[in-house]
């Protein structure tokens, strides 16, 4: 079974700082920058890359289902 790495984990590694991200605003900002960043690592990041994707869609939905 494949291991699951956290998102802030993956954050906290490319040098974000949690205590930076005070809001859900700085939390979407920050994915979407590691996100591009990660894809231009090419393959190596592409893992990465992908668990924070997961984790951009699920915070944007959770954000829209608030709104509602």
């Amino acid at each position: 079974m494949p291991v699951k790495i956290s998102p802030l984990k993956i954050l906290n590694d490319l040098g974000y700082e949690m205590v930076d991200i005070e809001s859900d605003e700085d939390y979407l900002s920050a994915l979407m920058e590691a996100i591009v960043s990660l894809q231009g690592d090419g393959a190596s990041g592409r893992a990465r890359a992908d668990i924070l994707q997961e984790e951009l869609i699920r915070v944007r939905k959770e954000r829209k289902a608030k709104r509602l």
